[in-house]
């Protein structure tokens, strides 16, 4: 009867697979007929299963789930899992049209061979335990083969599912890294707000929970900095040592996959403008972790910026005024779908700025602005700052593009400026656009901000 049954089952696989039903109409097909068992047993994920594993010092498991079904489920059953030796194995492949190869039997163990089902029971587990380091070895010399633990079950004391009764265990095998968050070049701003000291966290992260005592080492990497000056053709200076302390030993919490790193910067030993603290991992604690080369190192850009000016509409002066739109007070309504245009419908001879009439000189300031919420058209590409304490005449103390200072030329984007220090001070400041976006002279902004 059960042969028969067997028979009959694979004839109801076979009628779905004719008339090209869909997996769900098969599965509820399989699931009806399988009421037709007694018993029947099954791996409950069968076929290639994809597994990934890291290597820790210690072993991997997997587990291998085995269902009972059938009209008796409360009925007991046995059954037994083997791994398929070499000559069945290469049979299974040219029956199949796979390329499987075995892991060599010393590589992993089955908790258990034999299972036995009471009548309580709907299915079972077997706990695969592999040795992640051989195997990985064994993967990384044999790149191009196709490696598995091949697994059957048999001798069951009631039916087995033919078609669900096989597991072939494919396993990736990874060391683990540890990482910056984010790594490379990254800004933060400090703000002149009266306090002394600002803290700034950073991330180390690891691709898994933290189930280990871990932790890292993270320095102060000077040569970094060099190597990105002269790369950039940029002159940064490093973040004075007696102005931050950091933890430079990190730790992971348990169940954790982030672990911080904490500056505390003490803005009253430095000056305003921008500085780098160059951070790289430099040791692990678990040697069987590694460092990621491409996230080991991030140069953190630390901006002091002084403090905000209240700008209002009669300190805004130009000498290109659109007629019929923009007027400069929108550049302080803070409403970026108002703005400031200058002159298009009108020929102005002279390249078109914006100036800022100060109630008394500044020495160090940042500016930001904001495109046009609409498009970016008229965004300049092209900025000089010059500064002036009479009003008349002026020098020019920055110049700025898209191309090497990222001057926004879409809708709706916000540019700051880095610090610009004047020595002699200045009670004037004009931003002139050389060009904008479209290669005109006009530029719109829909808002403006001056710190100093």
């Amino acid at each position: 009867i059960s042969l028969m049954r067997n028979k009959i089952f694979m004839t109801c696989l076979a009628v779905a697979s004719f008339f090209g039903m869909s997996s769900c109409d098969n599965e509820k097909l399989i699931g009806e007929f399988l009421d037709e068992y007694d018993v029947i047993l099954y791996f409950r994920n069968s076929g290639e299963l994809q597994s990934t594993f890291y290597i820790t010092g210690e072993d991997g498991q997997f587990q291998l789930i085995v269902n009972k079904a059938g009209s008796q489920k409360t009925a007991s059953a046995d059954v037994s899992i083997r791994t398929l030796d070499n000559v069945e194995l290469k049979a299974y492949n040219e029956s199949n049209g796979t390329n499987y190869e075995a892991i060599p039997e010393e590589y992993y163990s089955y908790d258990s061979e034999h299972l036995t089902f009471t009548a309580s029971d709907y299915y079972k587990s077997v706990t695969v335990t592999l040795k992640t380091e051989q195997i990985g070895d064994l993967l990384a010399t044999h790149k191009e083969a196709n490696y598995v633990i091949p697994v059957q079950l048999y001798n069951g004391s009631d039916s087995i599912n033919v078609e669900k009764q096989y597991a072939f265990i494919k396993t990736d095998v990874k060391t683990l890294t540890i990482g910056f968050e984010n790594s490379g070049f990254i800004d933060r701003s400090l703000a002149d707000d009266g306090n002394n000291t600002s803290e700034i966290g950073l991330n180390l992260t690891l691709p898994v929970e933290n189930v280990w005592d871990l932790q890292c080492g993270v320095v102060v990497d000077e040569s970094a900095l060099a190597e990105y000056n002269q790369f950039n053709g940029t002159n940064y200076e490093i973040l004075p040592a007696d102005s931050y302390s950091l933890n430079t030993t990190v730790s992971f919490e348990n169940g954790k996959t982030t672990a911080p790193v904490n500056i505390v910067v003490d803005k009253s030993r430095i000056n305003y403008g921008t500085y780098i603290l160059p951070l790289t991992i430099e040791q692990i604690s678990k040697a069987e972790f590694k460092v990621d080369e491409e996230r080991k190192t991030v140069l953190l850009a630390i901006s002091f910026i002084p403090p905000s000016i209240a700008l209002t509409a009669d300190m805004l002066s130009t000498n290109a005024q659109e007629p019929s739109e923009g007027s400069l007070a929108n550049l302080l309504d803070g409403n970026i779908s108002t703005y400031f245009h200058s002159a298009w419908s009108v020929e102005v001879p002279d390249e078109h700025y914006v100036q800022v009439t100060l109630k008394g000189p500044i020495h160090d300031f940042v500016f930001s602005y904001t495109t046009r919420s609409s498009n970016g058209n008229a965004a300049p590409i092209e900025l000089i700052v010059s500064v002036s304490n009479d009003g008349r005449t002026f020098k020019d103390m920055a110049r700025f593009t898209n191309v090497k200072d990222k001057l926004p030329t879409e809708a709706a984007s916000s540019w700051e400026s880095p610090t610009i220090k004047s020595k002699e001070g200045c009670k004037y400041i004009r931003f002139t656009n050389v060009t904008n976006a479209s290669g005109s002279k006009y530029f719109v902004w829909s808002e403006f901000s001056l710190s100093g």
